[in-house]
């Protein structure tokens, strides 16, 4: 009587959600592989497989005494990570700050690269860029053996393309609508920022270094200036714009 073959089908495997291995058997010279789901092929050596759930496979394997004896392996599945954020960016006299919130889902480990050398294994991250500092943010996700990469370009613009969007004509009548002249509040120039109003004769209107005030339509004597067309010289860090702007009452 001949003795049953020793058939081995491999040690237990984990793989990646959508991933696939190689069932590899031995000790006999044809195999049969059940169940057949997730198997590309159910007779044969190698064969591949990618469950998308746990899963048991068992191999018959039949040595050339035509005796058979089987085996059993195990491929688990680890969740998949899907790598995402959002990034919100404001502007200040230091730069552009980009802040990172991380949206990955199905990851437990995360890697930024800020596309400058810095990196940040934080959930959330935040940089500050150079005005018109191109680079790619690029988070990694991380969940044991899987991952999950995504790359995104910065939103950081040179500082005149944030300013190209300064109103052009305001309306100081009284209403409450557009009756003063300042930069959006969605800048922070609070320590870099100076702001001149000239007539068209070169004769300064207005001038201030906060922010926080804006031009009311009165000359520094604090007379109405009539309408029509003046112009702001705004200076910002080494950087000056000049345009002009329409008074309308």
């Amino acid at each position: 009587m001949n003795a049953l073959p020793i058939i081995t089908a491999g040690t237990d495997v984990l793989i990646c959600n959508g991933a696939s291995t190689t069932l590899t058997a031995s000790g006999g010279i044809t195999y049969v592989w059940s169940p057949s789901v997730g198997l590309n092929a159910t007779t044969g050596n190698p064969v591949a497989a990618n469950p998308t759930t746990q899963t048991t496979y068992t191999v018959t394997g039949t040595d050339a005494n035509g005796c058979s004896n089987t085996d059993e392996v195990i491929i688990d599945i680890n969740p998949q990570p899907e790598a995402s954020f959002t990034g919100e960016y404001s502007v200040s006299c230091k730069g552009i700050l980009g802040k990172f919130t991380n949206t990955s889902i199905n990851a437990l480990n995360y890697i930024w690269w800020l596309d400058d050398g810095i990196t940040s294994t934080d959930i959330n991250t935040e940089h500050l860029y150079n005005f018109g500092q191109a680079a790619t943010i690029t988070l990694i996700a991380i969940n044991g053996i899987c991952s999950d990469t995504i790359s995104v370009p910065n939103d950081v613009l040179s500082l005149a393309d944030y300013l190209k969007d300064i109103p052009n004509i305001f309306t100081p009548n009284g209403d409450g609508l557009n009756d003063c002249f300042a930069l959006p509040k969605k800048f922070d120039f609070a320590d870099c920022f100076t702001m001149s109003i000239y007539n068209r004769w070169g004769n300064k209107m207005f001038e201030t270094s906060s922010t926080e005030k804006c031009w009311n339509g009165d000359n520094l004597q604090n007379a109405a200036c009539p309408s029509g067309t003046y112009f702001y010289v705004i200076k910002i860090k080494e950087m000056q714009i000049s345009k002009p702007l329409q008074l309308m009452r």
